[in-house]
């Protein structure tokens, strides 16, 4: 091919000697995702019987997630709801290297409760902005029952 040629100057325009591909890798930083879905053990009754305990676990969560409890009272004329206190406690997972597992102990004081049936919602979520799709609810979580008996 001729120097001043067309075809020479549109080789060397697209001449592959002159690029040079570079590899690169990839990484990513996980940034968080839904929770594994709790379980729950049984109520206990503590602190002399004057309040019960409901522990739930998620043997899954990066890099924390958020506990819920929604406790209710349903009547035929009315259904109260109840804010419980709460204690989290996050460990490294032996399940699931690398990442975390969450235990929630919701605490119910029975003080000034009425008697009737109360059941627990337990929900876990991650913590962020749009967590509607990270919820997870624990499914069987036991009813507590103080109605008057004999």
């Amino acid at each position: 091919m001729q120097k001043n040629s067309p075809g020479a100057a549109l080789h060397q325009l697209y001449n592959p000697s002159m690029f040079s591909i570079s590899s690169f890798s990839a990484s990513y930083k996980r940034t968080g995702f839904a929770p594994n879905k709790p379980t729950c053990s049984a109520l206990e009754f503590v602190d002399d019987d004057t309040a019960v305990r409901l522990t739930c676990t998620s043997d899954r969560v990066y890099p924390g997630a958020v506990c819920s409890v929604a406790v209710t009272k349903a009547t035929a004329e009315f259904q109260e709801k109840y804010r419980l206190s709460v204690t989290a406690t996050v460990v490294n997972s032996t399940r699931y290297p690398g990442d975390r597992e969450l235990t929630c102990m919701f605490r119910m004081h029975l003080t000034h409760i009425q008697e009737g049936r109360y059941t627990f919602a337990v929900n876990f979520r991650a913590p962020v902005r749009d967590y509607m799709p990270t919820i997870k609810h624990a499914d069987s979580v036991p009813a507590l029952d103080l109605s008057k008996t004999g």
